[in-house]
C-alpha cells in the first residue's frame, strides 16, 4: 500500500495535475470567451452596418417623399395661382364692361339731354330773333306813324 508520502507525493502530483488542467480550461474558456465576444463584436458591428443602412435607406425614401410633397404643393399653388389670375382677370374684364356700359348709358343720356338743350336753345334764339324783328318792326312802324302824323299835321297846317 501506499504510505503517507506516496500519498502526499500522489496528492501534490494531483494538485498539479489538477492546476495545470484548471490553468489549460481557463486558457481553453478565454479563449473560448475571446472568440466568442469577437463574433459578437462582429455581429454587432455586422447588425450597426445593416441598421446604418436601413436608415440611410429610410432617410432616402424620405427625402424622396419629401421632394415629392414639396414639388406637388408648387405645382398646386401654381395651379391655385394661375386660377386666381383667370378669375381675377374675368372680374376684372366684367367690372370693365360694366364700368364701360355705364359710361356708354351715362354719355347717352348727357347727349341727348345736350340735344335737348340745343334744341331748347334754339327754340329761345329763334324766339328772340323773332321778338327782336317784331321790336324792330314795331319800332319802325311807330316811326312810320310818327312820320305820317307829322305829314298829316304838316298838311293840315298848310290847308288850314
Amino acid at each position: 500500500m501506499l504510505d503517507k508520502r506516496d500519498l502526499e507525493m500522489i496528492r501534490i502530483i494531483m494538485k498539479e495535475e489538477i492546476s495545470a488542467s484548471e490553468e489549460r480550461m481557463d486558457v481553453r474558456i478565454d479563449t473560448r470567451f475571446a472568440e466568442q465576444e469577437k463574433r459578437i463584436d462582429a455581429r454587432f458591428t455586422e447588425q450597426e452596418k445593416r441598421i446604418d443602412a436601413r436608415f440611410a435607406e429610410q432617410e432616402k425614401r424620405i427625402d424622396a417623399r419629401f421632394a415629392e410633397q414639396e414639388k406637388q404643393f408648387n405645382n398646386r399653388i401654381e395651379e391655385l395661382s394661375l386660377d386666381w389670375d383667370i378669375r381675377l382677370d374675368l372680374r376684372f374684364a366684367a367690372s370693365e364692361n360694366l364700368i364701360l356700359g355705364e359710361l356708354d348709358r351715362v354719355h347717352m343720356n348727357l347727349q341727348s339731354q345736350l340735344d335737348d338743350m340745343r334744341s331748347r336753345l334754339d327754340e329761345l334764339t329763334e324766339y328772340y330773333r323773332i321778338k327782336k324783328l317784331d321790336n324792330v318792326n314795331q319800332t319802325l312802324l311807330l316811326q312810320m306813324i310818327q312820320e305820317v302824323e307829322r305829314r298829316v299835321e304838316a298838311l293840315e297846317k298848310k290847308s288850314a
